[in-house]
């Protein structure tokens, strides 16, 4: 039997190169902003670019979780603690 000359190569990558995953309520740090994960669902993220990390008046935004996902790993983002928030 003929060989056809196709090579089937294992192209599975790392899915997550962030050290955490992410999860509602996070906070980011960009070199020049932030990204504040709004809502996360199983194919898709809200999200909002941010000024300062105490901004709340943003744009909600959607993107597939592995573009995000792929965007911070390349901005070298840093995940910040959470903020506790006082309730009276």
């Amino acid at each position: 039997m003929p060989s056809c000359g196709v090579i089937l190569l294992n192209m599975k990558r790392d899915s997550n190169p962030l050290e955490h995953p992410l999860a509602k309520a996070q906070l980011w740090q960009l070199e020049n902003g932030y990204v504040l994960i709004d809502d996360l669902g199983p194919r898709h993220v809200h999200y909002k670019l941010l000024a300062q990390p105490e901004q709340r008046l943003a744009t909600t935004r959607m993107i597939r979780i592995e573009g995000l996902v792929a965007f911070l790993a390349h901005q070298e983002a840093k995940l910040l603690p959470p903020v506790r928030t006082l309730t009276a």
